[in-house]
């Protein structure tokens, strides 16, 4: 039966935790595993989490990072990539 797996970084800031989760997404990418969650305290952590993914791909874009803040409540349409998310927005209410 297939199993999920997750990882978790407490480091501190200025560590390198970004460039870490993207270095395990994009093994797992290259490895047929092409869906992901990245939950982070900030949002303004997204455009470096797609930054940190397009430097080690070496191709913007490769793997989309699909930000969940603002979302309707509503299935999601991305069959693949990065769905980044805080903490504030996994509790958000839908209005």
């Amino acid at each position: 039966q297939p199993t999920r797996k997750g990882f978790f970084i407490g480091d501190g800031a200025g560590v390198g935790k970004g460039r870490q989760f993207a270095g395990l997404i994009y093994e797992n990418w290259l490895a047929g595993r092409k869906k992901h969650i990245w939950i982070s305290a900030s949002a303004d952590l997204h455009l470096d989490a797609t930054r940190d993914l397009d430097d080690l791909t070496g191709k913007a874009g490769m793997i989309k990072v699909h930000e969940l803040r603002g979302e309707p409540y509503k299935p999601l349409k991305a069959t693949q990539g990065v769905l980044f998310a805080t903490y504030s927005s996994l509790v958000a209410k839908n209005n």
